[in-house]
C-alpha cells in the first residue's frame, strides 16, 4: 500500500485496518479499509477547498486584472512610478523654496522707500503671486525625462492618478 509499518501499526489503533493476529493483517480487508481511509480523507479536504475554491480563484482573477490594469495605465502614462512623483516633487519644492527665498531679495528695494503699507503688501503680494504662478506652470517632463534615463532601481508602477499627476 506504500506505507510503513509505523503507520499500519497507527492506522490499525485508529480502527481503519483490521488486525487478524500479532503484524498479520488481512489483505484484502485491508486494502478495502485504507482506500475508504483515503477517500474520506479526500471528501474532507475537497469540502473545504470547494467552499473556499471560487472565492479564492475570483480574488485571484481580480488581482491579475488590477495588475494589468495598473501596468497598462503606467505604460501610457496616466500613472507614474512613485519614485518618478518622488523626484519631481523635490524639484518641484526645490524650485519653489528658492523662489520664496527670493522674495525679501526682490521686494526689499522696491519697497524701501515706501511708507505706505498698502503699497508694500501689493508689491510683496504680486511677488508671491509671481512665485506661486510660475509654480502651477511648473513642467515636470523634462523631471521625468532625465530621471527615467538614469538608474532608478525599480520598475513597479505606483498608483497615482492622472489627476493627481505631476504633468
Amino acid at each position: 500500500m506504500g506505507i510503513t509499518k509505523a503507520r499500519v501499526e497507527q492506522l490499525a489503533k485508529a480502527g481503519v485496518l483490521n488486525r487478524a493476529s500479532r503484524g498479520k493483517y488481512p489483505l484484502e480487508e485491508c486494502i478495502q479499509g485504507y482506500i475508504a481511509y483515503r477517500e474520506e480523507l479526500t471528501k474532507k479536504s475537497e469540502n473545504v477547498s470547494a467552499a473556499d475554491y471560487e472565492k479564492h480563484r475570483a480574488r485571484l482573477y481580480k488581482a491579475r486584472a488590477d495588475k494589468a490594469e495598473i501596468e497598462a495605465k503606467a505604460f501610457s502614462g496616466e500613472f507614474h512610478h512613485a519614485d518618478e512623483v518622488a523626484a519631481v516633487m523635490g524639484e518641484m519644492l526645490a524650485s519653489f523654496r528658492a523662489k520664496a527665498l527670493a522674495i525679501p531679495n526682490i521686494c526689499a528695494p522696491r519697497v524701501a522707500d515706501i511708507m505706505d503699507a498698502h503699497v508694500c503688501q501689493d508689491v510683496l503680494t504680486e511677488a508671491v503671486h509671481d512665485a506661486l504662478t510660475e509654480m502651477g506652470g511648473y513642467d515636470a517632463t523634462e523631471v521625468v525625462r532625465r530621471f527615467r534615463g538614469s538608474d532608478r532601481g525599480g520598475d513597479e508602477p505606483t498608483a497615482v492618478a492622472d489627476s493627481e499627476s505631476v504633468e
